[in-house]
């Protein structure tokens, strides 16, 4: 189990693999109900119809159970990246910043970003 949040002490820790189990247990059902579902990539599986529901529940249950192999990992964290650096094309149209409306991207009179 992994906590959510940044060190709160009245976060409550969350299973990641208790919900996604739970998940793909009501798609299932939502899909075939209670019938049997091929494994996914049998010959049987391959013999369904291309919209067959039980194609779909099959894809899920074989994703949960990949899930459920893999080492848990706390999902909270993220690997932080270098921010990406803007840079004005020489003879180019000005660029529109991402995130600052009305503020623009134009290179100077060396042709560096100003």
């Amino acid at each position: 189990m992994t906590s959510v949040g940044r060190g709160e002490d009245d976060v409550p820790p969350v299973d990641y693999r208790a919900a996604t189990r739970a998940w793909a247990r009501v798609q299932v059902r939502a899909l075939v109900g209670a019938g049997p579902v091929p494994e996914y990539g049998t010959a049987e599986w391959c013999a369904l119809p291309p919209r067959d529901r039980r194609r779909f529940a099959a894809l899920i249950l074989a994703a949960e159970r990949s899930q459920q192999q893999r080492p848990l990992v706390d999902r909270t964290e993220s690997p932080r990246r270098r921010p990406w650096r803007l840079q004005a094309t020489p003879g180019w149209p000005p660029v529109a910043i991402p995130g600052a409306p009305g503020h623009h991207l134009v290179p100077d009179a060396r042709g560096e970003a100003a």
